[in-house]
């Protein structure tokens, strides 16, 4: 499995554990992966509508494409 897929399966398992949302800093601290990475793996997974950010907090969560 490529990295890229490894680390986008981590970040909807780690949101998925997280319904109410995390910051992006709080997702790449806990997964390990740096910031700006994590930043460009949400971007993708929000242009698929997998997640969203939410714009009261900026918290980024699942979308029901999952559920």
């Amino acid at each position: 499995m490529s990295e890229v897929l490894g680390r986008s399966f981590k970040v909807l398992e780690y949101l998925a554990n997280h319904p109410e949302g995390v910051a992006l800093s709080t997702l790449a601290a806990d997964l390990q992966i740096p910031l700006s990475a994590s930043h460009r793996l949400l971007t993708e997974l929000i242009r698929y509508a997998y997640v969203r950010q939410e714009a009261r907090d900026g918290h980024y969560v699942l979308t029901i494409k999952l559920v």
